[in-house]
């Protein structure tokens, strides 16, 4: 999905880093089901900026807390490592449970 969605996944990769980089708090890979496609969407908060009836699949927190005291002020190392520990089978155990195409 994530090569059909966004081309290939250094794309999402890419794509993903860059709303990492410039998100406040939350960036969500998430399924929308009005398009039937993948999307990374910024989110400042656990309940502000998500789109309503998008399934989100994959998290990477943002926040200072999450990264700061192993990373300091390397953010981008940090969500290098982010994707380094992705459990790819319970992502997709996630959107099969959902009901993602």
């Amino acid at each position: 999905m994530i090569v059909r969605d966004f081309g290939s996944l250094e794309n999402w990769i890419a794509d993903m880093t860059a709303a990492g980089i410039s998100a406040r708090g939350w960036v969500l890979t998430a399924y929308d089901p009005t398009d039937e496609m993948l999307h990374n969407y910024s989110a400042d908060a656990h309940n502000l900026g998500i789109v309503a009836g998008a399934i989100p699949l994959i998290a990477l927190d943002v926040y200072e807390h999450a990264y700061f005291m192993d990373y300091g002020t390397n953010r981008k190392g940090y969500i290098e490592a982010f994707f380094k520990n992705l459990n790819w089978e319970a992502i997709d155990k996630i959107a099969e449970e959902a009901g993602v195409k």
